[in-house]
């Protein structure tokens, strides 16, 4: 796993092949908004000690069964044999009228670009539905700031 291992400011992270691709998945890009963390706007993610494998796709936003609230997470896919050149970089956004989609669906895995383009594909989930847009800066008060997670 050595040769699929990159550094993050969080920590260490540990890819593997997909055929002729090498694939990090489910990268946290934010702490899980969940608990205090919940309809606000994204903390930075805690550090972490250790190698973290990034071998699957991380959860969706909630939306249907199979969904988990920590959904903030990235995935990168990268010509292999990893090299140190540099290559344009593109990163996508699934659309879905922010209520619905994933970053994992088929139509988005981004392998014929990474072939085709020889670039680094980037894709994310973000919140969604009243998890991602609900805006609660109206009840704000000095005393009680509110940093509402719009998007």
């Amino acid at each position: 796993m050595s040769g699929l291992e990159v550094h993050t400011d969080a920590g260490a992270v540990g890819g593997r092949r997909i055929d002729d691709l090498a694939a990090w998945r489910g990268i946290p890009y934010a702490a899980p908004p969940v608990g205090p963390l919940r309809l606000r706007a994204p903390h930075p993610v805690e550090p972490w000690s250790g190698v973290r494998r990034a071998f699957h796709f991380g959860s969706p936003a909630p939306q249907d069964s199979g969904t988990d609230e920590d959904c903030l997470t990235l995935n990168v896919l990268a010509p292999g044999p990893t090299s140190a050149t540099p290559r344009p970089v593109m990163v996508f956004i699934h659309g879905g009228a922010y209520s619905g989609g994933t970053s994992s669906s088929s139509l988005y895995g981004g392998q014929s670009l990474v072939r085709r383009g020889d670039i680094v594909y980037v894709s994310i989930n973000y919140r969604l539905g009243s998890l991602g847009y609900l805006d609660f800066t109206q009840f704000s008060t000095p005393e009680r700031p509110f940093d509402s997670n719009l998007g």
